[in-house]
């Protein structure tokens, strides 16, 4: 059931998330986790936009006179999101397992972190987000790191930045660093 619900961080009920939280990284951030999550993403139009409409009727500007850009980096964060999703499909139809949820908050190494696990029909995709506005972090703490369900030595690809990639170390643990409010999407090469 959960992998039916429809989930949204702002529609025309509401005032728009940017007008709450004006912090356009914040915005990406809450759409990698919006994208990559159990539910069906619905993205009220103009967000890929950075509508920050208050309350309603504010939160319904007008389309039209936005020049509906598509080279913005949220449209272009969003459009990344949206390749990534169509590509990997335990990212559309998946079971989800938290492997790191962090409650720090401040300056310890793994503050803001939370990562999960996306699997389907044998393919998984790993999902690490630094909900930390200020520093990057990591994926281990107290010189213990994240325990995945990879097999060690299993390489890892960031299917998001196309490049980065990173080794499964014993017992499957990984340490990955993620920059504040940025996203890892890492799948097995």
């Amino acid at each position: 059931p959960q992998q039916l619900l429809v989930n949204f961080m702002d529609n025309h009920d509401v005032p728009r998330f940017l007008f709450q939280y004006p912090d356009l990284d914040r915005l990406r951030s809450g759409m990698s986790h919006l994208l990559t999550t159990h539910g069906i993403p619905c993205i009220y139009y103009g967000t890929e936009q950075d509508f920050a409409g208050g309350p309603d009727p504010s939160n319904r500007e007008d389309m039209w006179s936005s020049g509906w850009r598509q080279d913005g980096e949220t449209f272009r964060h969003i459009q990344k999101l949206i390749r990534l999703r169509k590509r990997f499909e335990p990212l559309r139809r998946g079971d989800l397992r938290f492997v790191w949820a962090t409650e720090r908050v401040n300056d310890e190494s793994d503050a803001g972190i939370m990562a999960y696990e996306r699997s389907y029909e044998g393919q998984t995709v790993l999902v690490v987000l630094n909900t930390h506005g200020e520093k990057a972090s990591t994926t281990s703490f107290d010189n213990e790191a994240m325990a995945t369900s990879f097999a060690p030595g299993t390489t890892l690809l960031d299917a998001f930045d196309g490049q980065s990639t990173y080794a499964v170390g014993a017992e499957g643990r990984l340490d990955v660093e993620v920059p504040p409010l940025g996203v890892r999407i890492l799948v097995a090469q």
